[in-house]
Order: structure tokens, then C-alpha cells, then sequence
């Protein structure tokens, strides 16, 4: 399985959480173009791996319970250690702890701690980041989710932990609403101490499937909404195979949106069951005549 660098591993660890296929193992590797590599004798633009991820599941489950990630630093022909990530989950399948360890050269270290709690109706309540502090874990912050009846979600809630007063205090949120079930806008706000303010916000289209079509942001800047990136989605049925980025350059005269990448999206068949397989994003050049 291969993976370009553009694309997030986020992305890759969402999407591998949520497919049904069981699974005893999956490497993800990451790669990236450079003008050139100095551990080959090509002077040309090279793909160089940089990144290996390794997904470990237990007795075929359909949850990983490691991934270990590597590196390839460039230069070298050695994969390294780089970190891992270790989750517990409940009776239901679902997550409750997720540890983030860091390598140190000759052995994993703890460095973050996620807890979650869940609702009566087995949605995420509250999700809780700790960091080690030598002797133990020390509460980082906290968000707190809440649902609408219909269990779409209504708002997250970030919190941030003070040494000071040994309690969590509000940092942001964002909420979402719907329509006939499917997500249409989202606004984030900030805290500012006395009481939560505009900070950006996100009007969505969907496609007659129901996944996004075209998504735009803004940014408040103080006075009034502008803009900021736009993404266009593009589809094979349900199964989205490219989307493409803009940003808003207000520099031009006159302003206008530029584009600042596209994204491809590769799948195969395991088992009966379209996956994911290849990511390939391209960065846009605007020195180059055709970009």
C-alpha cells in the first residue's frame, strides 16, 4: 500500500478505523519528491520514501491496537523508529485510550495520553489529552462534544487545562448545523475571555449521495467575514477521487482565488470491498507556465 506525502495519515487512520475488512497487519508507506536524493545517484526529481506506517491488529479484529510509525531521514537508506500509538477499547468496539509514545533511540517513551468517555447514546462525551510529566500524566485539555437528537453532532467544545487554578477553562468551539441530516455549515469561535467570538466559519454543498461537494471558508476579521479557501470535491459515484484547493489572495489587484493544490485519490479491491490505496497530491507552482 502506498501513500503520498500531501495526503495526511489522519485521513488514512480514520478511514482504516471505520472499514468492516479484518485485517492482521497494514504498512502504509509515505513518499515524497525531491530534486534530489542524496542516497541515489539520480540527479533527476526522485520519489524518496520518508515515512512508513504499520498498522497491528489483534486476532483479525477490525481495530488496530498499535501503529507504529517510521522514518527515513533523507540521505539515509535505514528506517528508524519514530513513534507508536496504542489504543485500549471498551465491550462495544469502541476506543477508550489512545497513547502516543515517542522513540528516544532505544526505547519508547510515554508523551501523550487521550482518554473517552461516551453518552448513553455510545457518542464521544468527553475526550480528554494528558502529557507525561516523568512520573505521571497531567491533564493538557479537553473537548467536550455534544449531540443532536438525531445523534448528528451539535458542537465540540475545547478546553484547555490550568496549572493555576487546577481546572479546565474555555479556549474555543465549533458548531454544526444540518439539513435533512446532512452537514451544511460550521462556525468556530474563540474565547476571549468573557465570551465566545467569531473566529472562521464553513458553508458546505453536498452531492446527491450526501458527501461534500464544495466547501467555503472564511475568516472574521473583526469586522466582516472574508475569504479564505474553498475546496471543490469531485466523485466516481460515492467514491470521491480528487478534490482541489484555493486560497483568496487579496494582494491582487484584483483579489482573487489561486489555486494551491490537487489531490488524487487511488482504491482496490480487498475482500469484495473498495479501500483506499494511493493518495497522490500535487502542490501548485505558479512559476511554472501550466502550473
Amino acid at each position: 500500500m502506498k501513500l503520498f506525502t500531501t495526503a495526511s495519515l489522519l485521513l488514512v487512520l480514520c478511514f482504516i478505523q471505520h472499514t468492516q475488512a479484518q485485517y492482521e497487519n497494514i504498512r502504509i508507506d509515505q513518499e515524497d519528491y525531491y530534486q534530489k536524493d542524496p542516497a541515489s545517484p539520480n540527479s533527476a526529481s526522485v520519489l524518496v520514501y520518508v515515512g512508513r506506517g504499520e498498522f497491528h491488529y489483534d486476532d483479525g479484529g477490525n481495530k488496530h491496537t498499535r501503529l507504529e510509525s517510521f522514518s527515513r531521514p533523507i540521505g539515509t537508506t535505514e528506517w528508524v523508529k519514530s513513534f507508536q500509538i496504542i489504543n485500549t477499547y471498551n465491550g462495544d468496539n469502541n476506543i477508550l485510550t489512545a497513547e502516543y509514545q515517542n522513540y528516544d533511540g532505544s526505547q519508547y517513551q510515554p508523551l501523550n495520553l487521550t482518554d473517552y468517555t461516551y453518552d448513553m447514546n455510545k457518542n464521544w462525551d468527553v475526550v480528554t489529552t494528558s502529557f507525561y510529566n516523568g512520573m505521571g500524566w497531567t491533564p493538557l485539555s479537553q473537548a467536550d462534544y455534544t449531540f443532536n437528537p438525531d445523534n448528528t453532532l451539535a458542537e465540540i467544545r475545547n478546553d484547555n487545562w490550568n496549572i493555576m487554578t487546577n481546572s479546565f477553562d474555555y479556549q474555543s468551539k465549533n458548531t454544526y448545523s444540518y439539513e435533512d441530516g446532512l452537514l451544511i455549515s460550521l462556525n468556530a469561535y474563540t474565547y476571549d475571555g468573557m465570551a465566545f467570538v467569531d473566529d472562521y466559519r464553513a458553508t458546505f454543498t453536498n452531492t446527491a449521495f450526501g458527501e461534500p461537494e464544495h466547501a467555503l471558508y472564511e475568516d472574521y476579521d473583526g469586522m466582516a467575514w472574508q475569504n479564505w479557501q474553498q475546496i471543490n470535491y469531485n466523485y466516481f459515484a460515492e467514491d470521491l477521487f480528487s478534490y482541489e484547493e484555493q486560497y483568496w489572495d487579496d494582494t491582487l489587484m484584483p483579489p482573487a482565488w489561486v489555486n494551491n493544490g490537487f489531490t488524487y485519490i487511488y482504491y482496490t479491491t480487498i475482500d469484495g470491498q473498495q479501500v483506499m490505496n494511493e493518495i497522490l497530491g500535487q502542490a501548485w507552482d505558479p512559476d511554472e507556465a501550466n502550473g
